[in-house]
């Protein structure tokens, strides 16, 4: 199975490659178009720091919720929309020594993201209604890398 469009086509698509698990978290590099670097994490808050950083730089997809503060706004007119600095499959290239998983954010509704990920070794496409949901795929995959136990507990 070749890597689903939704993947390939998706703007903030981002590949999440772990490269060593331990009990109760991942080590790894992300990659995704709007950086030339990869991030490296150690652990699964910079996973979603760094995949809400990308979804904000872009503006895409639009967060329905945002926090609500009462410092002053800082103005937007010298903020810009991030420009790509790498091709989609430059990034659908790149895999991990444990596991590799294709991220897809398609929705941040109700403060909790939607979207898409694939397992790029089993070749399986999983949905996830929360950051929740997408990071039990994601460590249950890495962790024992049983595809039965990739289903989120569903």
């Amino acid at each position: 199975m070749a890597i689903p469009s939704e993947i390939k086509s998706a703007h903030n698509a981002a590949a999440v490659c772990v490269d060593k698990s331990l009990p109760w978290t991942i080590q790894g590099r992300i990659y995704h178009c709007y950086r030339k670097e990869p991030v490296n994490f150690s652990d699964v808050m910079p996973i979603l720091k760094e995949l809400e950083a990308l979804c904000d730089g872009i503006s895409y997809p639009q967060a329905t919720v945002r926090p609500r503060t009462f410092k002053p706004k800082k103005t937007a007119a010298g903020k810009q929309k991030a420009a790509p600095v790498t091709e989609v499959s430059a990034i659908l290239e790149k895999r991990g020594t444990r596991a590799t998983f294709f991220v897809a954010i398609t929705s941040r509704a109700n403060a909790s993201w939607q979207g898409k990920v694939y397992w790029a070794e089993r070749e399986r496409m999983e949905s996830f209604r929360s950051e929740r949901e997408l990071l039990v795929l994601i460590l249950q995959a890495a962790q024992d890398g049983k595809e039965e136990n990739c289903d989120g507990g569903k």
